[in-house]
């Protein structure tokens, strides 16, 4: 976010390194979820800007997230409706592991039995 210049510039380093080949970023989905809150609560951000940066940040060529894939489909639901990232996440991930997904929360429910 650029509002402490010491952090900002040691980030862009970070990013630089693996912009040009040296370095793979991992960036993991509890991570994800982190940034996700602060974005949110401390930010102010929208659920639709959250979703742009974050996704564009798991699809650059040196993330070396495995789970990159299903992190940006978590998101993707979290744009879209007002489940949590970590509800997003727990679907996608039982849904990629042919999980039976089972929940008390009937919204979530709904949206799990809506993507079989």
């Amino acid at each position: 976010m650029a509002d402490d210049e010491v952090l900002h510039r040691r980030a862009r380093e970070i990013f630089k390194e693996g912009e040009i080949g040296r370095a793979k970023i991992y960036i993991d989905e509890v991570v994800l979820a982190e940034c996700v809150w602060v974005l949110k609560s401390f930010y102010k951000k929208s659920r639709e800007q959250i979703c742009e940066v974050l996704s564009k940040l798991l699809s650059l060529k040196y993330m070396a997230n495995p789970r990159g894939k299903m992190a940006r489909e978590s998101l993707l639901i979290y744009k879209t409706t007002s489940l949590s990232l970590e509800d997003c996440w727990l679907m996608v991930l039982s849904k990629s592991q042919n999980y039976d997904f089972q929940t008390f929360d009937v919204k979530l429910r709904k949206r799990a039995e809506r993507g079989k």
